[in-house]
């Protein structure tokens, strides 16, 4: 009885056939790096993934690959290094104040132009 083996795209160490084409070891490891980087996202919702990757020492590359393969929520998991999260959402409430201002700005021409004919209909009853 003969066994298949192949080599371990990881590792490259020889083993028994697998369909996942990783050994065990490599296997088991990769799933700690998961578990590691699963924990850190809990206990730090909204991380940078560069952030993630520093801290728990595993690729951005293997965490957006887990985003991709739908083992991670994108939810609140960001490329943007924190400082250019900030930069951002400064650049979103900068937007949105000019947009409050622009509805001010509209609604005081409607008011003015309401008043107006408003009054010149007053003007035409008397």
């Amino acid at each position: 009885m003969s066994t298949n083996v192949e080599q371990c795209r990881s590792c490259k160490k020889l083993f028994p056939f697998l369909a996942r084409g990783v050994c065990a070891d490599c296997l088991k490891k990769t799933e700690d790096e998961f578990e590691r980087v699963r924990d850190y996202l809990r206990e730090n919702d909204g991380a940078a993934i560069s952030r993630v990757a520093e801290e728990t020492g595993v690729s951005e590359r293997r965490i957006v690959g887990w985003m991709n393969e739908g083992r991670l929520e994108r939810h609140g998991t960001s490329r943007l290094s924190d400082e250019e999260a900030a930069e951002q959402q400064e650049a979103r409430k900068r937007l949105l104040e000019g947009m409050a201002e622009s509805v001010d700005q509209a609604a005081a021409t409607a008011e003015e132009e309401y008043t107006r004919r408003v009054g010149m209909r007053s003007r035409r009853d008397q």
